[in-house]
């Protein structure tokens, strides 16, 4: 479901999520709920740690599909994990390539990407 090398960007429909990313403690948080206005009640913050607990990428979509459809106007709050050196150990480098999977599709469905670093989000998409 989250392969991005077949172009199979799932069906999370036309929503109008808002992916937030960015390297821990930019701001984040702040950015969205200062800058975007967005209520806590439409954010999903620490995404990458679901990602993280959930080893099974299918059903980790699932859940957050599932989400997304019940908040199609949220905002989903991820770190950025691939950025650095490649982890050594199989599941932290499994765990990268779960969130940049996810991250992709998220980010190809979304109406807005902004990337966040030292509490200034800037607007990819």
């Amino acid at each position: 479901m989250c392969d991005t090398d077949d172009g199979d960007s799932g069906d999370i429909g036309a929503y109008i999520m808002i992916l937030v990313i960015g390297g821990a403690y930019q701001g984040k948080y702040e950015f969205v709920r200062n800058e975007l206005n967005i209520p806590d009640d439409r954010i999903w913050n620490r995404l990458h740690e679901y990602i993280r607990e959930h080893e099974d990428e299918k059903r980790c979509v699932d859940k957050i599909d599932a989400w997304i459809a019940d908040n199609p106007d949220g905002v989903l709050i991820c770190d950025e994990v691939g950025c650095g050196v490649v982890p050594i150990d199989d599941t932290d480098r499994e765990y990268r390539d779960r969130v940049g999977h996810i991250q992709i599709r998220l980010a190809r469905e979304a109406l807005a990407v902004y990337r966040v670093t030292c509490g200034i989000g800037i607007k990819i998409k």
